[in-house]
């Protein structure tokens, strides 16, 4: 079986440099998600879900629009850390923190006081998370297990956003399709109760190396770093299952190539991720303009009708999956 899951990181309006508006705007919520994102998916019978930032929940026009949709659409948590206690910076400019950059109690009481708040304003626990720029840390999923959730969806693989922080944020070597992690390394398969189910991203070139060489790799490393990006010049091999992205040729290309790798009874997820923000004109760096907006609508169109087209396909939510792997999981110990 094919899975599709469409996971949206819904956050509040920003701008061409990824600067927040302020004060704060909520359009590509309360406008983009009702006019353009759920007529779409609703034209295709699709499920998409919605990982809401902690400023998304404390609006309440936002909020009662998302609770509306229940039956629809499945929604989860997305940690901006500057937006929930404690020591929030309400007042910066830009959400640019990682969490894996806190302290593990920092993080475990952010990420326990945005479950409280998305329970409080909805009535139920949430099962699917992700973080904010990916950026998780070797604590985040031991902390979202014991808070009650299924599915984290941070893991994006065959890329390294060390660069970016001041603490590793390295997803090198860790598995394209969902697993279960090792409690000490979230990019091996090991022993815990959260699924991990990755953004679907492929680097051509590396998934022909074993996932053990490439967690070995440091791109910290100055020759590394020089060979990877000067001689091989890796990143250009990369691919992702994201409209603004790669256009619908190339997602499509990409779903192909998952689907034909797959082993017989195996399932293959294809989770294309997004942001709200990229499908309402100004509000991100990706759709200045409404036909921008309608070139990004036009691309998962495309890709959806030749995936439905082709083949068997099942839309998830994320949590949705973390029975297809828990069955597979009790299968294989058996």
């Amino acid at each position: 079986m094919i899975y599709l899951a469409i996971t949206i990181d819904t956050e509040c309006d920003k701008g061409p440099q990824w600067l927040t508006q302020k004060p704060f705007k909520f359009d590509a919520v309360v406008r983009a998600i009702p006019e353009i994102l759920q007529p779409l998916f609703e034209r295709h019978n699709l499920k998409p879900t919605y990982l809401l930032s902690p400023e998304v929940i404390l609006d309440h026009c936002s909020s009662d629009i998302l609770g509306n949709l229940e039956g629809k659409v499945e929604l989860g948590t997305h940690l901006h850390a500057e937006y929930v206690e404690p020591c929030p910076n309400w007042d910066t400019p830009a959400t640019l923190d990682f969490q894996s950059q806190y302290s593990p109690e920092i993080e475990r009481q952010k990420l326990e006081n945005l479950t409280h708040l998305f329970r409080q304003t909805f009535g139920y626990s949430p099962r699917s998370f992700r973080a904010g720029r990916f950026g998780i840390s070797q604590f985040t999923l031991s902390i979202l297990n014991k808070l009650g959730y299924r599915i984290d969806s941070s893991v994006t693989p065959y890329l390294d956003w060390r660069s970016l922080s001041t603490q590793s944020v390295n997803f090198l070597g860790a598995p394209d399709q969902p697993y279960f992690p090792d409690l000490y390394d979230y990019r091996k398969e090991g022993t815990m109760q959260i699924l991990e189910v990755p953004v679907t991203v492929l680097n051509y070139f590396w998934c022909r190396f074993p996932k053990a060489m490439l967690r070995r790799l440091n791109p910290l490393n100055r020759y590394q770093s020089f060979f990877m990006g000067k001689v091989i010049k890796a990143s250009s091999y990369r691919s992702w299952f994201r409209p603004t992205y790669n256009d619908g040729d190339g997602m499509m290309s990409l779903a192909d190539f998952l689907i034909q790798r797959k082993a017989n009874d195996a399932p293959v997820v294809l989770n294309m991720m997004f942001h709200n923000v990229e499908f309402w004109p100004g509000t991100s760096p990706y759709a200045a303009t409404e036909a921008k907006v309608k070139e990004y609508v036009s691309r998962i169109e495309q890709v959806v009708t030749y995936l439905l087209s082709k083949h068997e396909i099942r839309s998830v939510g994320l949590s949705e999956l973390y029975e297809v792997y828990f069955s597979s999981r009790l299968k294989k110990y058996r």
